[in-house]
């Protein structure tokens, strides 16, 4: 749909500059992107997505590609209190624009971020004379284009924000982000010895590589400054330092929803989007920054939010933590099991980005962050089985019960015998468990791996110990004819299907019959489940057929003495 703003497009027309940041007597604003900063944009006279515009960050949806821009201040000649702000744009299909706006108050701070939907009036959080939009492109495909912005301002009374309010603090549950080589919600581009945090709301998002917002952290006699610079843990609204809170409003200022959830059951103890909260952090904090506080580990530390007022500075002792209960000791493996845990030499991590889990066999785990395509796929870990002599053997993979959230798709490829077989299997849901991946023809030197690609963002890998159990299997399979059908002109489709219960079928044998007569072969030695039967003369025949089925142990069901289905059955 294209919206226009006749001002904007006229302006355009003849040329004319956005409009200087300082002082002036318009009552608008006309912003032609001639003075802001683009990132994932293409740079021309229009905003519109760059062919290698990164994945959207996941506070903005389930996007393929995004790209924002972000204006420069603007000056308005008397004090704004609201403004209404219109986008003149086509939006193809599957594609969104989104603006948020903010003030700057008198003592130079910027406001939160307020979400403006086109053509609305919106308040700003204290009227101010100095005002910045920030616009971002959302699309799966293609892209919507920009031609410009008209920012109508409402007056108001002025206000004088000083800074004689001290900036809150709050004692809030961290925990280390890592994510090396990611990027965070802002664009940044995440390094070793990094030094942010994330905290859960957009709103408090600083600009790529800006410091806008900031935090005072404060643990144990050490006390750091540092940006905002991604969006989390958790939710993604949760503004839990502001006197105007978003979402949650029932919850006490300086309680994550997290928090509540985790101690308190709040809404079910699930977060905005529905997951089981497992931990009770408020802030997520970048590496370096971890580091050089002295954490060792997730703990409780001071957060002072420095946009709501001065900064006290200096450390100041936190409250003592709350005594937590113990982690579970992990789930005893089957009985007779060989166990080749992620101590063992024959556990292998050829490549990756790692961090240590504080629970599991042995005490410990290692895990990864969940990678949503190949192209930011990089982590594989590889247990060698320990078997000596071929043969059939019990797979289980043991999934340990701490950490961030976890992957409800962690794709497991077991490598037996000149098979690959894959195995998906839900480890948030499957906690402290030893999870069965089946039943396979294991020789010596096999393995089985794990990759970080699950297709879903920011959800912990967990790898732990695997299992192997002998397994004797003397039982045939179970097969049976479950379906004929007629596709006309003497033509049948013929489906059938075998049942086993250790080794699994490795291949099937069909036989025919035409009138109850002789039986004859038709299909033998096949992998496939079904087939299509073309009869030989008159259609006025009537064809049987029985199957018998081979599993991997070498066992061999039996034919059935009489045909289970024929083409009188047939649908």
């Amino acid at each position: 749909m294209r919206r226009f703003i006749l001002a904007a497009v006229v302006l355009g027309l003849f040329g004319i500059p956005a409009m200087p940041t300082v002082a002036n007597d318009s009552p608008r604003w006309i912003d032609d992107f001639s003075a802001g900063s683009r990132n994932g944009l293409t740079d021309t006279g229009i905003l519109a997505l760059a062919p290698d515009a990164p994945i959207a960050p996941s506070y903005m949806g389930d996007f393929e590609q995004s790209g924002s821009y972000l204006s420069q201040p603007h000056e308005f000649s008397n004090t704004v209190a609201a403004v209404v702000v219109d986008v003149d744009a086509t939006f193809p299909a599957n594609t969104e624009v989104r603006l948020d706006i903010r003030g700057q108050n008198s003592n130079g701070t910027w406001q939160l971020w307020t979400n403006a939907p086109h053509g609305q009036r919106v308040e700003l959080d204290v009227p101010a004379t100095i005002v910045q939009y920030r616009l971002t492109l959302l699309a799966d495909a293609g892209s919507p284009e920009v031609y410009g912005v008209t920012v109508t301002p409402e007056w108001g009374e002025a206000f004088d924000v000083g800074m004689n309010e001290v900036a809150p603090s709050y004692r809030i549950y961290a925990t280390r982000e890592g994510l090396v080589g990611y990027k965070t919600a802002n664009g940044h581009r995440i390094r070793e010895y990094d030094q942010f945090v994330a905290l859960p709301s957009w709103r408090s998002l600083s600009s790529l590589d800006g410091y806008e917002y900031q935090v005072r952290i404060t643990y144990k006699g050490r006390s750091k400054v540092v940006p905002v610079w991604d969006v989390g843990p958790w939710n993604t609204n949760d503004d839990y330092w502001s006197t105007n809170r978003q979402a949650w409003r029932d919850l006490p200022r300086g309680k994550p929803q997290a928090q509540a959830a985790y101690y308190d059951g709040y809404n079910n103890g699930r977060d905005g989007r529905g997951r089981k909260i497992n931990l009770p952090n408020g802030i997520d904090i970048a590496d370096g920054t971890f580091w050089d506080l002295g954490l060792e580990d997730n703990d409780w530390v001071e957060v002072t939010f420095l946009w709501e007022g001065a900064d006290p500075g200096g450390p100041s002792e936190p409250e003592p933590t709350p005594v937590e209960e113990p982690a579970s000791l992990p789930a005893a493996a089957p009985a007779g099991a060989m166990i080749v845990d992620n101590t063992s030499d024959t556990y292998t991590e050829p490549s990756g980005t790692w961090f240590d889990g504080a629970c599991g066999v042995n005490g410990s785990h290692r895990w990864t962050y969940s990678a949503r395509n190949a192209s930011t796929s990089e982590n594989l870990g590889v247990w060698r089985s320990p078997i000596q002599q071929a043969g059939f053997y019990e797979v289980y993979a043991y999934i340990p019960a701490c950490g961030e959230p976890a992957t409800k798709a962690a794709s497991y490829q077991i490598n037996h015998d000149g098979v690959k077989t894959n195995v998906t299997v839900d480890q948030e849901k499957n906690q402290n468990t030893w999870v069965s991946l089946g039943t396979y023809y294991f020789k010596p030197g096999n393995s089985v791996s794990l990759s970080d690609l699950t297709g879903e963002k920011g959800l912990s890998v967990r790898y732990d110990a695997l299992a192997w159990l002998a397994r004797t299997d003397t039982t045939a399979p179970s097969a049976s004819i479950t379906e004929i059908r007629d596709l006309g002109s003497g033509t049948y489709q013929v489906f059938w299907h075998a049942d086993d219960d250790h080794a699994g079928t490795s291949h099937f044998d069909v036989q025919v019959q035409r009138d109850g007569g002789a039986w004859r072969d038709w299909q033998i030695d096949t992998t496939d489940t079904h087939a299509t039967f073309l009869v030989e003369d008159s259609r006025l025949s009537v064809y049987g057929f029985r199957v018998r089925a081979h599993d991997w142990a070498g066992n061999t069901s039996e034919y059935p003495a009489n045909a289970e289905k024929t083409t009188a059955d047939a649908n």
